[in-house]
Protein backbone atom coordinates (compact mmCIF):
# COMPACT_ATOMS: atom_id res chain seq x y z
CA UNK A 1 0.00 0.00 0.00
CA UNK A 2 1.38 3.55 -1.08
CA UNK A 3 2.50 5.99 1.70
CA UNK A 4 -0.44 8.40 0.29
CA UNK A 5 -3.44 5.54 0.84
CA UNK A 6 -1.67 4.66 4.44
CA UNK A 7 -1.97 8.72 5.20
CA UNK A 8 -5.66 9.24 4.03
CA UNK A 9 -6.73 5.99 5.80
CA UNK A 10 -5.29 7.21 8.78
CA UNK A 11 -6.39 10.75 9.35
CA UNK A 12 -9.68 9.79 7.84
CA UNK A 13 -9.74 6.88 10.40
CA UNK A 14 -8.33 9.81 13.07
CA UNK A 15 -11.50 12.07 11.77
CA UNK A 16 -14.70 9.65 12.58
CA UNK A 17 -13.11 8.89 15.97
CA UNK A 18 -12.81 12.73 16.54
CA UNK A 19 -15.92 14.73 18.97
CA UNK A 20 -17.66 16.84 17.65
CA UNK A 21 -15.76 19.91 20.08
CA UNK A 22 -14.53 22.88 17.78
CA UNK A 23 -10.97 22.71 19.97
CA UNK A 24 -10.80 19.09 19.33
CA UNK A 25 -11.32 19.67 15.68
CA UNK A 26 -8.54 21.92 15.00
CA UNK A 27 -6.14 20.35 17.16
CA UNK A 28 -6.75 17.16 14.21
CA UNK A 29 -6.54 19.45 11.62
CA UNK A 30 -3.24 21.31 12.98
CA UNK A 31 -1.63 17.60 13.45
CA UNK A 32 -2.62 16.32 10.39
CA UNK A 33 -1.48 19.12 8.45
CA UNK A 34 2.21 18.38 9.98
CA UNK A 35 1.74 14.68 9.45
CA UNK A 36 1.03 15.65 5.66
CA UNK A 37 4.35 18.12 5.61
CA UNK A 38 6.48 15.41 7.28
CA UNK A 39 5.73 12.83 5.00
CA UNK A 40 5.95 15.03 1.86
CA UNK A 41 9.40 15.70 2.83
CA UNK A 42 10.45 12.11 2.34
CA UNK A 43 8.79 12.20 -1.52
CA UNK A 44 10.10 13.53 -4.73
CA UNK A 45 6.40 14.06 -5.91
CA UNK A 46 5.09 15.99 -3.24
CA UNK A 47 3.64 19.05 -4.77
CA UNK A 48 0.20 17.11 -5.68
CA UNK A 49 -0.11 14.81 -2.93
CA UNK A 50 0.26 17.65 -0.55
CA UNK A 51 -2.39 19.73 -2.55
CA UNK A 52 -4.60 16.55 -2.28
CA UNK A 53 -4.22 16.13 1.19
CA UNK A 54 -4.39 19.77 2.28
CA UNK A 55 -7.91 19.54 -0.06
CA UNK A 56 -9.09 16.50 2.12
CA UNK A 57 -7.99 17.88 5.21
CA UNK A 58 -9.72 21.58 5.02
CA UNK A 59 -12.90 19.08 3.50
CA UNK A 60 -13.41 17.51 6.76
CA UNK A 61 -12.09 19.99 9.08
CA UNK A 62 -14.53 22.93 7.37
CA UNK A 63 -17.28 20.59 6.01
CA UNK A 64 -17.35 22.53 3.09
CA UNK A 65 -15.62 21.71 -0.40
CA UNK A 66 -14.41 23.96 -3.17
CA UNK A 67 -14.78 22.66 -6.51
CA UNK A 68 -13.38 25.18 -9.19
CA UNK A 69 -15.13 22.65 -12.17
CA UNK A 70 -18.34 23.16 -10.85
CA UNK A 71 -17.87 26.37 -9.99
CA UNK A 72 -17.31 27.49 -13.79
CA UNK A 73 -19.06 24.58 -15.20
CA UNK A 74 -22.80 26.48 -17.30
CA UNK A 75 -26.26 24.35 -17.34
CA UNK A 76 -26.40 22.99 -20.62
CA UNK A 77 -29.60 24.41 -21.52
CA UNK A 78 -28.26 27.55 -21.23
CA UNK A 79 -25.61 27.07 -23.87
CA UNK A 80 -26.40 28.14 -27.42
CA UNK A 81 -27.08 25.62 -30.29
CA UNK A 82 -23.36 25.09 -31.34
CA UNK A 83 -21.91 24.62 -27.96
CA UNK A 84 -25.16 21.83 -27.25
CA UNK A 85 -24.13 20.01 -30.64
CA UNK A 86 -20.20 20.25 -29.50
CA UNK A 87 -21.01 19.02 -26.08
CA UNK A 88 -23.04 16.01 -27.39
CA UNK A 89 -20.72 15.09 -29.84
CA UNK A 90 -17.53 15.10 -27.87
CA UNK A 91 -19.56 12.70 -25.79
CA UNK A 92 -21.12 10.19 -28.39
CA UNK A 93 -17.27 9.92 -29.16
CA UNK A 94 -16.15 9.89 -25.68
CA UNK A 95 -17.98 6.84 -24.96
CA UNK A 96 -17.92 5.67 -28.70
CA UNK A 97 -21.47 5.97 -29.62
CA UNK A 98 -21.04 7.21 -33.21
Amino acid sequence: MSQEIKFYQEILGEYCDLKDHPNIKEAWKVNSIIKLMNLAKKRDDNKEFVQSGLLIIMHLATGKYHDEIEESSRNLRDLMENEKQFVITSLKHEFNLN
